[in-house]
């Protein structure tokens, strides 16, 4: 007999995905296409080809599931992450997608039907020249995005006790101390922020913009005695960093005290955001995460920033090309890369190895 067909769902939501591909040209695009969001028209056509979840299935396994709390980049949602979250869920994890309602989404759909749209005005602080005010304002946005991420967390290690998610009964199927956190750019500062507040078990960060962490983040993230006496120092990123200022009360709430798994693309290195050179420096001293000399950095090479996402892998490569947002290299082999050191590491701090 012939073989069921393969259930399959568009890749965007359908009642977001008008305005998500509108939105998506008019953040991302170069200023003559940013009208133009008939380009990404493709986008909606687009379908994900997935085994149904089976609840059954997941009873008679053997080992409870580890959860994956994930937080998206700037201009992202749930959906552009779809190939790193989903290659993650393949492969035994239960993957939590955040969706911030804090002005970094291009849009989010609340519950009631309304939109949280995106924060078109605090570019314009960086248009403006006033960088240290537009910092300081993603700053203020990380603080929202770690309760949003908080939140996430709270809700996933109740999952044992939820019957039906889409579906599928979770109940007693997942291991809540099994715990990871993942995100990408200003995601991969947030869950490393959040981590301050609830302890996973790692912590995996692609390309962190670490430099939209608060003052006491950065301070844990590059304490003193992490990067001290190397060659490349810490220079607090914008605005300096006073490191005796303790006005939040949360100077010593720690990042070091797990495992890190830095993933930087080489653009990110070879322009030094996120002040990657510090973390390659750190790492090659064995300087991050714990002393169990399982953290590191790991540099993709010839990788651009976006190709953490699925944007790179989305759009044409001409045209992704053209605008500098890949490179020579293909941008399915870079997230193939990304996904497997990416699984590895998470395996390795399951496995205790």
């Amino acid at each position: 007999t012939d073989a069921a067909p393969t259930p399959n769902v568009p890749y965007l939501r359908a009642n977001n995905a008008a305005l998500f591909c509108k939105e998506t040209m008019a953040f991302g695009a170069p200023p003559p296409l940013r009208a133009c969001d008939w380009l990404l028209h493709y986008w909606r056509l687009v379908r994900l080809s997935f085994t149904a979840p089976n609840a059954a299935v997941l009873r008679r396994s053997n080992t409870k599931l580890p959860i994956i709390v994930y937080s998206h980049g700037l201009g992202g949602n749930a959906e552009m992450y779809s190939y790193q979250t989903m290659s993650l869920a393949a492969s035994g994890y239960v993957v939590v997608l955040v969706e911030h309602m804090d002005g970094s989404a291009a849009m989010v759909r609340r519950k009631d039907g309304s939109i949280a749209e995106r924060n078109s005005t605090i570019i314009d602080l960086w248009h403006s020249g006033k960088a240290v005010e537009y910092v300081q304002g993603r700053r203020k946005m990380t603080h929202h995005r770690c309760k949003e991420f908080l939140s996430a967390v709270n809700w996933a290690k109740q999952l044992n006790t939820i019957d039906n998610v889409n579906g599928v009964d979770f109940r007693n199927v997942v291991n809540t101390d099994d715990l990871h956190f993942m995100g990408h750019s200003f995601g991969g500062a947030t869950c490393l922020e959040a981590s301050r507040r609830v302890k996973p078990k790692s912590i995996v960060s692609h390309d962190p913009a670490t430099d939209w962490m608060s003052d006491s983040g950065r301070c844990a993230m590059f304490p003193k005695e992490r990067w001290e006496g190397g060659e490349v120092n810490y220079d607090g990123e914008t605005g300096g960093l006073d490191y005796d200022d303790d006005t939040d009360g949360t100077s010593k709430l720690l990042i070091h005290d797990r495992d890190l798994l830095i993933l930087s693309s080489e653009e990110w290195i070879d322009k030094n955001w996120g002040s990657s050179h510090v973390l390659r420096e750190m790492s090659r001293r064995k300087k991050l995460g714990t002393a169990s000399g399982k953290s590191k950095q790991v540099i993709i090479q010839a990788a651009h920033h976006n190709e953490f996402s699925d944007s790179c892998m989305m759009t044409p490569l001409w045209l992704a090309r053209a605008v500098k947002v890949t490179g020579n290299r293909s941008p399915l082999d870079t997230a193939k890369e990304i996904h497997l050191r990416t699984f590895e590491f998470f395996e390795m701090m399951r496995d205790g190895k």
